[in-house]
């Protein structure tokens, strides 16, 4: 697995309230703090997150786990003003708390290094007001560790011979703003993340963009039980979850499979892969977990069974291929099912 996560920011609010009242901040599935918004983005009908102007705290935080040696990170930015001073971006640190991260300072000049010192400063400045693509690899090495930084599909830094902790020490951290208050308004938009791993999307995948899709109607399998009047896939099709219709399962392997609205018109895609989201949580005692699945044809594949809690949790899959095994098209894509199996 080489692409570990994606967000367009395009189907979750996280200034919305769970049923019982309490913020979301985006359900956990990743953390953002109270202030972040969703606002429009760098696209027609897309969505990005706002982080405000003087607040603080961390915007957002996602953290895959430890036993990673390479992490890669993306995503479109935009900055309101430049800082007066030099501020944090983007960052990835690894278990002994150690940060490397991409920051800005008062003319644009972006620097790479660790805990807010950069070994490394651009020789090219960005503009404020301006959507920007930004990229940041981090690969452990005893003097062999390298960051490195594209900006917009172009390599502005690379500093390599450097000592970053082996052993799979690294944590896939995220978008990050520093704790003391942020001086000028940033939006991010399409944020994808992974670990170089296996023999696809292991590298750079340059100023991708992330379409949230909804379902459209029923697929192969209806083994859990709508909330309401209606089908199973309306249920679950509110571009943003209201938490006034569900579809809930008893049994250990039903499963509940969509088709899904058609990718957005787009001269000849590539699909570098399918990531399917799905809120959910468990209601009896015990231990719950959920598994996404995708179908193609006749064949499912499902993904690694996650726990459940008692809160409404984004839990998320990646699939790089189709179920039958085959890299995704357009076409593979629009056909394909997508859902979940109770675990």
């Amino acid at each position: 697995m080489a692409l570990l996560f994606v967000d367009g920011f395009d189907h979750f609010d996280p200034q919305a309230l769970k049923p019982d009242g309490v913020p979301n901040y985006g359900y956990a599935k990743a953390q953002y703090a109270p202030q972040c918004e969703r606002v429009p983005g760098r696209r027609s009908a897309s969505s990005a997150l706002r982080f405000p102007a003087n607040t603080q705290g961390v915007a957002m935080v996602r953290e895959i786990g430890y036993g990673v040696s390479r992490i890669i990170l993306g995503c479109a930015f935009r900055l309101d003003l430049l800082p007066p001073d030099r501020f944090p971006l983007l960052f990835v640190r690894t278990a002994g708390n150690q940060r490397y991260e991409v920051s800005v300072n008062a003319i644009g000049l972006l620097g790479i290094g660790q805990g807010g010192f950069p070994t490394g400063q651009s020789l090219r400045a960005i503009s404020a007001q301006t959507w920007n693509h930004l990229e940041l690899k981090v690969v452990e090495g005893n003097g062999t560790g390298l960051l490195e930084l594209r900006v917009n599909s172009q390599t502005w830094l690379t500093i390599s011979g450097q000592n970053i902790a082996t052993g799979g020490n690294l944590v896939a951290g995220g978008v990050c703003w520093a704790d003391q208050p942020y001086p000028v308004e940033l939006l991010f938009d399409d944020f994808y993340l992974a670990d170089g791993s296996g023999t696809r999307n292991n590298d750079y995948l340059g100023d991708v963009r992330i379409d949230a899709l909804h379902p459209t109607g029923a697929g192969s399998f209806s083994q859990w039980t709508p909330s309401g009047a209606g089908h199973n896939w309306e249920m679950v099709d509110e571009p943003l979850p209201d938490h006034s219709d569900y579809v809930t399962a008893a049994n250990t392997g039903d499963r509940d499979s969509y088709a899904f609205e058609p990718l957005p018109a787009m001269n000849t895609p590539t699909v570098l892969g399918v990531q399917v989201t799905a809120l959910a949580k468990k209601t009896d005692a015990g231990a719950g977990t959920l598994k996404a699945l995708t179908q193609s044809g006749a064949t499912v594949a499902t993904g690694a069974a996650q726990a459940l809690t008692t809160d409404p949790t984004y839990l998320t899959t990646v699939f790089e291929q189709t179920a039958a095994g085959v890299d995704w098209t357009e076409t593979e894509l629009n056909a394909a099912e997508f859902g979940v199996e109770k675990g």
